[in-house]
């Protein structure tokens, strides 16, 4: 099983579609860890309205987003641990993608992809490539626990 964490602080204007592009894997196996870090706007609610026993709605107080990280990780039951951030979205099969290395070889410790990045206001489209793995944010990869 993987674990997919998500980490939301007031993203009340994204969150719906990111958790629809967790639950539209191509993959079931998984569970989607939500972490609401103190969100005071209707991110709760959002959340709260998606009937599907794969979320995990923990709330917390606002601690930020390595805190947050933490205690998805810390809740998170999946052998792999991968994050989508509350204002992000998957593409359908990117959990099977990202699985499909670990899954064949043991001895790979975590998978990357490159991932698009969209500009809200202009929507134009930027691919993010891992040129340096020492200067590079979770985005795109899946780790053993």
């Amino acid at each position: 099983m993987m674990s997919v964490i998500m980490r939301a602080y007031n993203n009340e204007k994204f969150i719906w579609k990111a958790i629809e592009s967790v639950i539209k894997q191509t993959r079931s196996d998984f569970e989607l860890v939500v972490i609401n870090d103190g969100s005071t706007d209707s991110t709760t609610g959002i959340i709260s309205s998606f009937i599907d026993k794969r979320i995990h709605n923990i709330t917390q107080k606002n601690s930020g987003a390595i805190e947050s990280a933490y205690s998805g990780i810390k809740h998170a039951k999946g052998e792999y641990v991968t994050f989508l951030d509350a204002d992000d979205e998957m593409k359908e099969n990117a959990l099977a993608e990202l699985a499909e290395p670990l899954d064949r070889d043991k001895n790979i410790g975590f998978t990357y992809s490159d991932y698009e990045e969209v500009e809200y206001h202009t929507k134009k489209k930027k691919v993010v490539s891992l040129d340096n793995k020492f200067n590079h944010v979770v985005c795109g990869m899946m780790f053993r626990k």
